[in-house]
């Protein structure tokens, strides 16, 4: 709810604009979705023989604590893989036009998403050096590019 990520934007530190919570909301939402995609576009270049629709979300952690330098939000994603194989995932957020450390991003454009595997992880290094041969990098980009996500906006006519 929009008062939910507006407590939880206080308690990180940031000075939301109590006003556009309903708009962080949203941004939200959409940015889980890109994160999403550039998750099975990771998986569809490491492991081809598993169909994405056999790629499922089975835990989701953040840890705003634990991000890496200049970006303002982390997550972990674990996924299983055509049932058999789990592999969690590293999403970092990065507001490409940074402002301040407490102006919080309002628009999917200003956001980059890069998703890794967690290098702590048993298959992270077979699956980045993969990564890496197809693409150039070890992780994947909205940066490089995007999906368009079709997800209906419930506060724009509002």
């Amino acid at each position: 709810s929009p008062q939910q990520a507006y407590n939880a934007m206080v308690r990180k530190g940031k000075d939301p604009d109590i006003y556009r919570a309903k708009d962080f909301v949203s941004t939200h939402n959409v940015m889980n979705e890109r994160g999403w995609n550039q998750v099975l576009a990771y998986e569809s270049v490491t492991h081809p023989e598993c169909p994405k629709e056999r790629v499922k979300l089975a835990k989701f952690n953040g840890d705003y604590d634990g991000r890496v330098k200049g970006s303002f939000d982390r997550h972990y994603w674990t996924v299983s893989r055509c049932e058999t194989d789990t592999q969690v995932y590293v999403l970092d957020y990065f507001d490409t036009k940074k402002f301040d450390e407490i102006t919080m991003p309002y628009s999917n454009d200003d956001i980059e998403i890069r998703v890794q595997p967690e290098p702590g992880t048993p298959a992270a290094a077979a699956d980045m050096a993969k990564h890496k041969k197809a693409t150039g990098k070890v992780y994947g980009s909205t940066g490089d590019f995007d999906f368009p996500v079709n997800i209906p906006d419930p506060y724009k006519d509002s």
